[in-house]
């Protein structure tokens, strides 16, 4: 299968929208980031900012479809003492990859691409929250060079990693 990486403002409003009513039915934590005051418009307008590229899709080069996500958040001084990480200079970053398209390396690459983009904007350390249960984001992590720094009441792992 061949895909493509490329930064969200690439595709169309329509192909997010499908994109994340596909991961609102896999994934009740999706529904739960779109809150009742965020609509899926409100969320490709968050991330498609075409000065930053700090979000990065995948997909597939036969359909175009999106088949995966990736996105950063700069965490200012409030922010790292919140997540109970004391590390400045540092985004937090998501990734999701569809069901049917995950164990296929494509979490692997879409990460790698992340880590790219976000050292041309003066990243210098990158914090995952990863669910305790979801031993195949973890195993992912710690394969790339991922440390675990902390982990919350919330069964959150906090993965760091200096870019």
């Amino acid at each position: 299968m061949q895909v493509t990486v490329a930064p969200l403002h690439t595709v169309s409003l329509d192909k997010f929208k499908k994109f994340l009513k596909s991961m609102t039915i896999e994934r009740e934590s999706w529904s739960l980031m779109k809150g009742p005051n965020n609509t899926v418009d409100d969320l490709y307008n968050k991330y498609n900012n075409k000065f930053i590229d700090n979000a990065l899709i995948i997909s597939k080069d036969d359909t175009a479809e999106i088949i995966g996500f990736s996105n950063s958040l700069y965490l200012n001084e409030d922010d790292s003492k919140m997540l109970y990480v004391k590390i400045m200079e540092a985004f937090e970053i998501s990734i999701v990859i569809l069901k049917q398209f995950q164990r296929l390396g494509l979490a692997s690459m879409l990460l790698k691409e992340m880590e790219k983009s976000l050292l041309k904007f003066g990243g210098k350390h990158i914090i995952a929250r990863v669910s305790s249960d979801n031993i195949a984001s973890n195993k992912l992590f710690d394969k790339l060079g991922y440390t675990s720094v902390y982990s919350d009441i919330d069964n959150f792992n906090y993965k760091h990693k200096r870019i």
